[in-house]
């Protein structure tokens, strides 16, 4: 065996065995792209506790979770793992963006823009009349219960005006 030969086998053992200790010499694979996969989240009630619980697809690792940018909505609250929760106390339209990060190397973000809409609670205010009316609270002088405000006008009686009553 000639010292060339020799070298050459040497060098290609060693290579062979270097990779051989690292995983075979292919390539580390591509982690696929992280991205968020909750396209909307519903909308909420003022004084109703919601939660809301993003996913996320891809990535390598946990996954961190973050307001991006915008302003959640008063008395909501994004945790690390992603859930959107808490009790709305506003009504409105907020506009926020959300941030997911994952803990490979390199670290990979997506982020996706969310317009939660908080509607006002079914409960109507009650108004009495009889406080309305220079404080009269006796019941029986106002009806309790009036007719919707699209409810047709009260028709005349057909018979004509009413007779007066007698004394």
């Amino acid at each position: 065996m000639n010292e060339s030969t020799f070298r050459g086998g040497l060098c290609l053992s060693v290579i062979v065995a270097t990779l051989a200790a690292c995983g075979g010499g292919s390539a580390p694979a591509t982690p696929p792209p992280l991205g968020i996969s909750t396209a909307t989240i519903a909308g909420g009630t003022a004084g109703v506790g919601y939660s809301a619980a993003l996913a996320a697809s891809g990535g390598t690792g946990a996954d961190s979770w973050t307001v991006n940018s915008g302003t959640l909505p008063a008395g909501l609250g994004l945790s690390s793992a992603g859930v959107l929760s808490g009790t709305p106390t506003a009504v409105g339209i907020t506009t926020f963006t959300i941030a997911v990060n994952d803990s490979g190397t390199p670290q990979q973000t997506a982020t996706q823009t969310y317009n939660l809409t908080v509607a006002a609670s079914g409960t109507a205010t009650q108004l009495s009349l009889a406080t309305r009316r220079g404080g009269n609270t006796r019941g029986s002088d106002f009806p309790a219960d009036l007719p919707p405000s699209d409810s047709p006008a009260p028709r005349a009686p057909s018979s004509g005006i009413p007779k007066s009553p007698r004394w």
